[in-house]
């Protein structure tokens, strides 16, 4: 169901389902994927392409700001890592993944927590990370949101034991990222994922989380 048409708010258009496994315009989500007694409801907040990071910027901005204010002891995080398998090598290994991050201009040495593991397969490698985030930050969050990247941010309370499962990976594929995204959902989070690339005229993110804790950054 529907909650409300697109609206427009500060030039962000908002779009949000009660029930993100039902019927809708902006987000597919397996059901069969999920656990059976999950609710997920899904938002979706979007703004015109300016031809850079900025309109990006501008969104995550905008709902982290939202998130902060309206959820009690909340921080936000940026979960990163390699889509494609990388060489088994000495330099591979001795980069990792922020080192590697670094080398391409997304230096996250300011951060005041971040965490890093690799994930084994047939001779191949990827690096998986968290990295807590702070809002000199989000320009660092549009770089690492590019076509096909295994990347999403997650806003979670606080005080919330769930670890992020860097030793385990993903896929940036929300439905084979069930497991994740039930996990923090079920854990009272949110989980963020960028939407808009190449040639899309509008640039943004979707959100999902259990209907309660998403009804509040919603207005």
């Amino acid at each position: 169901m529907i909650l409300r048409e697109i609206t427009v708010v500060t030039d962000i258009n908002i779009l949000s389902t009660l029930d993100a496994f039902a019927d809708n315009e902006f987000v597919f989500l397996r059901r069969e994927m999920f656990p059976d007694d999950l609710c997920l409801s899904a938002t979706e907040w979007t703004t015109d392409r300016t031809g850079s990071s900025a309109a990006f910027v501008e969104v995550l901005d905008f709902v982290l700001k939202r998130v902060l204010e309206r959820l009690n002891n909340y921080d936000c995080w940026l979960m990163v890592g390699d889509s494609v398998w990388l060489s088994d090598t000495r330099i591979v290994r001795y980069r990792k993944l922020f080192n590697s991050l670094k080398a391409r201009g997304i230096d996250f040495d300011a951060a005041t927590e971040r965490i890093e593991s690799v994930v084994e397969k047939d001779g191949k490698l990827k690096f998986f990370g968290a990295v807590r985030l702070d809002a000199s930050m989000y320009p660092l969050v549009s770089l690492t949101t590019t076509p096909g990247s295994c990347t999403y941010i997650v806003a979670r309370p606080a005080s919330s034991d769930w670890q992020f499962p860097i030793s385990l990976g993903w896929t940036g594929d929300r439905n084979r990222d069930s497991d994740l995204i039930s996990t923090v959902a079920g854990n009272g989070g949110i989980v963020l994922q960028r939407v808009g690339y190449f040639d899309d005229p509008q640039v943004g993110l979707i959100a999902l989380a259990i209907p309660a804790v998403l009804e509040r950054i919603v207005d």
